[in-house]
């Protein structure tokens, strides 16, 4: 296994909704996301980040949709 040249920047994949699902909504919570508790431990956290991503022949394609900012404690 091989290091990758680029930075790590960590993420969280949510869900993926196949083509043609409109409500995402609804894909989230049929696959019982909001229906339990999750323990995943603690991680320093400046932004949130939405990103659609279009899975493609030639990889995936990501399109920033909106960020906001977090608030220091």
């Amino acid at each position: 296994m091989s290091l990758e040249d680029r930075p790590f920047h960590p993420h969280l994949t949510l869900a993926r909704v196949r083509s043609g699902e409109r409500q995402v909504g609804r894909a989230l919570t049929g696959a019982g996301l909001f229906d339990r508790s999750i323990e995943a431990g603690s991680l320093a956290c400046e932004a949130v980040t939405l990103f659609k991503s279009d899975l493609t022949a030639k990889g995936p394609i990501h399109t920033w949709l909106w960020k906001v900012k977090l608030l220091k404690a």
